[in-house]
């Protein structure tokens, strides 16, 4: 703990501003990180009120008993959004303190402009840094939340937890059991929303949520195993799991001329094939090997699985939706035997391709290891 505490306060700025103003260069931040006997002083902003503050403060003067040379004067703020304004302010005035709090996605400011020190020095320094145990009192999704780019510029500190409530006597008048999944909780969402008036609106809602609910949501739909998508960009996501490349690299020359399209090439490591966005089933070969898809925007995709596997007429082929069928990112579309292919000589890779791209600039991001979370292609 004590090692901790001193890698948190001891004047190497890791929390997650170094000051700006007479900024050293960030090679010469980072040649000398033993802990240092000269005096020092340290700002440290934070937004921590009752017991918070005042755990915050007892774990700091312990330290400086400790550590008599280093004076660590902590700063309150006020709340969150009275210490975020600050901060800018001070920011443009080049006068930040040396250690703040600060939210993840408002780090990114920082450290595009300059102002944020990279700690990973000072983490895997031998005498002040972090050993192996320590890392691992942190979630390790905390630790990669303060990590942009190569660098970590901040470490967790204090994390809130969203609660939801349930009304008991609803749940138990509709006789519906607590959920405990994604789908249970939709589920009695549904079951619980009712129009008793018979207006056709509903006056009952089986879910309510705060109106702050947009800085909340994006977690929730990772959790749920969801993704967003930008509607301008149209951001596309792999249709399957393994190897990304440029179709131009494809082992297939009639596919790797591009002329049926700009896309990519999969070397899959399992023989399933997911939606990559949004959109409307529009043909399935009645050789099942291949489907295309319609985007909301018109435009149109195409999965071929395999190359040449049209001689195999279906068999080892299997699909799971139907021409016209709505689908979501990450609804299963078909199957195919992998030994089956090899088996009967033909190649397991699969294209992906955006057939019209209706006027947009197709962008390919290749991926060495990819899945349906991983997007492959954008449409500007």
């Amino acid at each position: 703990m004590k090692k901790l505490v001193a890698l948190l306060l001891a004047g190497v700025m890791t929390l997650s501003l170094a000051a700006c103003g007479n900024q050293s260069s960030k090679s010469e931040d980072k040649k000398e990180t033993s802990k240092s006997e000269e005096t020092v002083e340290i700002s440290f902003w934070h937004a921590m009120s009752g017991a918070n503050e005042e755990a915050i403060q007892k774990i700091t003067d312990d330290f400086m008993k400790e550590n008599p040379n280093i004076k660590v004067n902590l700063m309150n703020q006020g709340d969150y959004l009275d210490l975020f304004d600050k901060l800018m302010a001070s920011a443009k005035a080049k006068q930040l303190p040396n250690l703040a709090q600060i939210y993840s996605n408002r780090l990114s400011w920082y450290v595009d402009k300059g102002l944020a020190l990279d700690i990973t020095p000072y983490i895997n320094d031998p005498k002040i840094g972090l050993t192996d145990e320590d890392k691992a009192d942190f979630p390790d999704m905390f630790m990669k939340d303060c990590i942009w780019g190569d660098g970590q510029y901040a470490m967790p500190f204090n994390k809130s937890q969203m609660v939801l409530y349930y009304n008991v006597d609803m749940f138990k008048d509709a006789g519906i059991a607590v959920p405990t999944t994604w789908e249970d909780w939709a589920a009695a969402a549904k079951a619980l929303t009712k129009d008793t008036d018979g207006d056709g609106e509903p006056d009952v809602y089986g879910i309510v949520f705060a109106d702050n609910l947009s800085t909340d949501i994006a977690p929730w739909l990772k959790q749920a195993g969801g993704s967003t998508m930008n509607e301008e960009t149209n951001e596309l996501y792999a249709p399957m799991k393994g190897e990304v490349l440029d179709v131009a690299k494809s082992a297939d020359p009639a596919f790797a001329s591009k002329a049926m399209g700009e896309g990519v090439a999969i070397n899959p490591s399992e023989g399933i094939v997911y939606a990559p966005a949004d959109g409307t089933i529009s043909l399935i070969f009645p050789t099942k090997h291949a489907m295309g898809i319609t985007l909301n925007s018109g435009v149109e995709l195409l999965i071929h699985a395999g190359i040449d596997t049209v001689k195999m007429n279906g068999e080892g082929f299997e699909t799971f939706v139907e021409t016209g069928a709505k689908v979501k990112k990450g609804d299963k579309l078909l199957s195919f035997d992998m030994d089956l292919v090899k088996e009967k000589g033909y190649k397991t890779q699969t294209m992906f391709l955006v057939a019209d791209a209706k006027g947009k600039e197709v962008e390919v991001v290749e991926a060495a290891d990819a899945d349906n979370n991983t997007k492959i292609m954008n449409l500007k």
